[in-house]
């Protein structure tokens, strides 16, 4: 292996490994958030605006979330050509054109990002819950709820379905130096 084949593949792991680790400690952290903020004890989500706002941060924090998966899923897919390439004797060719090549048919999706998706929509409920509970000031039927996280799981689903629409050229092309 040439010593330019060697760096690009040794680069191409780390970058996915460090991938790996990020997703992970993200999804981690809004574990650890959600726990915080529904274990405090001075009634903070009882107060409207904090409570929708926290569903908010949620979803943006999915957002984050997804284009941190996004990343891994390239790297774990330039990975596997690296080593096809090598396989069959081929120079490897840089992350940049790799990434021009296949990053509009590279999603978000993998198994701990569907585990993501079903956590943070119930983070978002529950912090819609408080809210609306606080400015209702009664409890709120919990098939409503239940409702309203089907359709937060519905309207994530078709978010992260128009995934190059949405998000793909619109936030990673614009914004990420692999297209510079």
């Amino acid at each position: 292996m040439s010593d330019a084949n060697s760096l690009i593949y040794q680069n191409a792991n780390t970058y996915r490994l460090h991938a790996d680790n990020l997703r992970w400690v993200l999804l981690g952290g809004y574990a650890t958030f959600l726990v915080g903020m529904l274990s405090t004890q001075n009634n903070i989500l009882e107060t409207p605006v904090v409570a929708i706002g926290l569903a908010a941060i949620s979803f943006l924090y999915l957002l984050i979330l997804a284009v941190q998966n996004w990343f891994y899923n390239l790297f774990a897919r330039f990975v596997d050509e690296c080593e096809s390439r090598l396989a069959s004797k081929e120079n490897l060719r840089p992350l940049q054109e790799f990434a021009k090549e296949k990053g509009k048919d590279i999603t978000p999706f993998h198994p701990a990002f569907y585990f993501a998706l079903v956590i943070q929509p119930l983070g978002i409920t529950i912090f819609l819950y408080k809210g609306f509970a606080a400015i209702c000031k009664t409890e709120m039927p919990l098939l409503l709820w239940s409702a309203v996280f089907f359709a937060i799981l519905l309207v994530m689903h078709f978010l992260f379905k128009g995934w190059n629409k949405f998000i793909y050229k619109g936030l990673i092309v614009k914004l990420s130096n692999l297209y510079a």
